[in-house]
């Protein structure tokens, strides 16, 4: 965790720590314009890829992706709170050189 926000990236891969699967479901949208009205902005980066951006959990599953131009891509994560979010929104949109 980045600067007390549950986000993190590397090159390729933006993680986010949500609320415990204990304490409730998380809602998560991924894409161009998703919906972050009264969403925090958890963080903002920039990732590698060959074209396609997917939300996947701990396990490698696979629970939605878009198509992107390959190359640079530029990912805001939104969360309801900045600690445990349980509505979660990733804003994709091809990176600016």
């Amino acid at each position: 965790f980045l600067a007390e926000r549950p986000v993190a990236a590397t090159g390729d891969c933006v993680a986010v720590g949500v609320l415990s699967v204990d304490d409730g479901a998380t809602a998560v949208e991924l894409g161009a314009m998703p919906h972050v009205d009264g969403l925090s902005r958890l963080g903002q980066f920039t990732l590698e890829t060959e074209g396609r951006v997917s939300i996947r959990d701990v396990h490698n599953g696979e629970y939605d992706s878009i198509l992107v131009e390959p190359g640079k891509c530029a990912v805001t994560v939104w969360g309801n709170d900045t600690a445990e979010p349980d509505v979660v929104a990733f804003e994709v949109r091809s990176a600016v050189s």
